[in-house]
């Protein structure tokens, strides 16, 4: 049964999150990185050694918000890497919404 219908680009907006992954200098900037407060909706996914990935909305102004926090903090980091939301989760999103309304 055919669900939804549109471009890639608006289905992937279906999937509400993204990730974005930090790499920091040093494991304790990475760790202090972690544990930074983070406006609503926005945390911490996992920290793991200079590595943190953030999980933050799909929506514009998502990851800049995420970067003035680190730099009113004064937490350089080195690199970030933005992971949107492939069309195989959306599929697995729309099934799961679908087995919920069975």
């Amino acid at each position: 049964k055919i669900e939804v219908v549109d471009t890639p680009e608006n289905l992937v907006r279906l999937v509400e999150t993204q990730e974005m992954t930090v790499i920091f200098p040093s494991v304790a900037v990475a760790e202090t990185a972690a544990a930074i407060a983070l406006p609503k909706g926005m945390y911490c996914a996992k920290q793991q050694s200079r590595t943190v990935t953030f999980v933050l909305p799909h929506k514009q102004g998502s990851v800049p918000q995420i970067l003035r926090r680190l730099q009113e903090k004064k937490l350089e980091f080195l690199d970030v890497h933005i992971t949107r939301p492939a069309l195989e989760e959306v599929f697995l999103k729309m099934a799961e919404r679908q087995r919920r309304n069975i």
